[in-house]
């Protein structure tokens, strides 16, 4: 019989396996190749080893390609949180106000540190919305000749549509809280936040030394380099004052 045939010659090629074997186990891979080297075809080792490289070739593909994916998602995240850090330095980089000097401070006699814990009261400018809408606006109000002339507005008019936002007022409250500082009173118009401090928390929250100075007869204190707040700040403060009382001595000894 013809499947007797097969069955012996399986017997012969494999001791052990299919019918006939011993341990009744399933021939193996390299058993596999071998019976068709012997029983098939003598070119099939060839065939199954342009496979056995094929299917290397793909695995170490699919590695390279996987382990390629991986580098690119790192680089492309790492890239994404240094962005978001950059952004957040900038917006906490120190901004000078530069036109908060005290000119009489290059004149006066520096007689040393402030008290620390004087207290101050400041006094928080902060800037107009809409400043170029603002400008057409005040000219249309003193041309004869303007749909606008002697069209004032109301207080809460110009409030609402020059003065800085609750978001913004509530922008620098919160900085101003985060210092150490008194938030005591918000202008109707949110154009001034008035705050009570010490010495020692002005000088901490806008990086300043504050010094008493004489001049001539006369004694004042004043901050010796303009304040500094977070650049996030800089488009909604205009001014911080309260740090010096130079100003009642200006008329005194003009410039």
């Amino acid at each position: 019989m013809q499947i007797a045939d097969n069955d012996r010659s399986l017997a012969h090629a494999y001791p052990g396996t299919s019918k006939g074997c011993q341990g009744g186990q399933v021939p193996g891979w390299t058993d596999t190749r071998l019976y068709y080297q012997r029983h098939v075809s003598p070119s099939a080792p060839i065939v199954l080893y342009i496979y056995d490289v094929e299917k290397s070739y793909m695995q170490r593909t699919l590695v390279r390609k996987l382990g390629i994916t991986c580098v690119v998602i790192i680089f492309v995240g790492i890239s994404v949180l240094s962005i978001a850090l950059i952004a957040r330095a900038k917006q906490d980089a120190p901004f000078v106000l530069k036109n908060q000097t005290v000119p009489l401070v290059s004149r006066a006699q520096l007689v040393g540190p402030a008290s620390s814990q004087q207290q101050l009261n400041l006094s928080v400018g902060l800037q107009l919305r809409n400043q170029q809408e603002l400008d057409n606006l005040l000219r249309g109000m003193y041309n004869p000749h303007s749909s606008m002339y002697h069209h004032f507005l109301t207080p809460q008019a110009f409030a609402d549509e020059f003065g800085p936002t609750a978001d913004q007022q509530q922008q620098v409250k919160g900085y101003l809280q985060q210092q150490g500082l008194t938030v005591t009173h918000v202008a109707p118009n949110g154009l001034l936040i008035d705050a009570t401090a010490t010495v020692a928390q002005a000088e901490a929250a806008f990086q300043v030394t504050i010094n008493n100075y004489t001049l001539g007869s006369n004694a004042f204190f004043a901050n010796a380099n303009p304040p500094v707040i977070p650049t996030s700040l800089s488009s909604i403060i205009a001014s911080i004052g309260g740090l010096d009382n130079s100003v009642r001595m200006e008329n005194r000894h003009p410039g």
